[in-house]
């Protein structure tokens, strides 16, 4: 081989891998967004939803404590599953604590709004999953 072929071929080689590295993490985004979504998650956030009504209904009447001992349900059920994330602990525990100095209203805020984060997540991942289904079928891959 010739010094200009071995550098034709290792700049051919060069650029395959910079590619590669390029492409394989969007690939893998790309197959980690496809996934369809548990079933166990999709439980957990029509119980979350299923909450949210009564919830908000007691606050609106000024039944501020059994809004949160709702509240209080809904998540202890999610965070049984091991669905809570540290940062999520970590408010549940801020507002256990404003709780247990009987400031029920802002407690449950927090906790309407880690409910609503979760709901939202998830319907975010629902819809990501159904477009990503949708284009490959589009495509005859699926």
């Amino acid at each position: 081989m010739s010094p200009r072929t071995k550098l034709l071929t290792g700049g051919a080689l060069l650029l395959l891998i910079v590619a590669a590295i390029m492409i394989v993490p969007r690939a893998l985004r790309l197959w980690h967004a496809c996934a369809p979504v548990p079933e166990a998650e999709r439980i957990d956030t029509d119980m979350l939803l299923a909450q949210a009504g009564p919830i908000s209904a007691a606050l609106a009447t000024g039944h501020a404590a059994i809004a949160n001992a709702l509240a209080d349900k809904a998540l202890e059920k999610l965070g049984s599953a091991g669905g809570l994330s540290p940062e999520e602990q970590e408010a549940m525990e801020g507002a256990k604590r404003l709780a247990a100095a009987s400031d029920f209203e802002p407690a449950v805020r927090i906790k309407q709004s880690l409910m609503n984060q979760r709901i939202s997540a998830f319907q975010t991942r629902e819809r990501m999953s159904e477009r990503c289904h949708a284009a490959f079928r589009r495509l005859g891959l699926r």
